[in-house]
């Protein structure tokens, strides 16, 4: 059981660029197993455009803090996603997708850095 609270900001300049700044806290009031409980506060900004009717590229990075409830344990978070889709037809389109992340710990065995990089196939049924 959690309490999420939201704030954002979407700004949209014309019709093809958005850009959203927002922060995010889920507040973990009970859980089970209960030892991996965690608050989590971030901070985020998001930056989209299309580029062609077919082509979007879009890009997030996030900022996290994550407070462990039953131990000393605080996490620090920076990560960065980038995607690019490109939309074949109304049904069907092909995605690359990448992102980094970097976590910083006062237990330094929690203390990594990984990227991951991968594409997606989807289809849709619009109705």
């Amino acid at each position: 059981h959690s309490i999420i609270v939201n704030a954002e900001l979407p700004i949209r300049f014309g019709r093809a660029q958005r850009l959203a700044v927002g922060v995010d806290a889920n507040i973990s009031m009970a859980g089970e197993p209960n030892g991996p409980r965690r608050h989590d506060f971030d901070a985020y900004v998001g930056y989209g455009v299309s580029l062609t009717r077919a082509l979007s590229v879009d890009a997030v990075g996030r900022f996290v803090v994550r407070d462990y409830v039953l131990t000393d344990r605080v996490d620090v978070s920076g990560i960065l996603a980038l995607s690019a889709t490109y939309r074949l037809t109304k049904w069907w389109s092909a995605s690359a997708i990448s992102s980094f992340a970097t976590n910083h710990s006062n237990h330094s065995v929690f203390d990594y850095d990984v990227a991951n990089l991968g594409g997606a196939m989807s289809f849709n049924v619009k109705f």
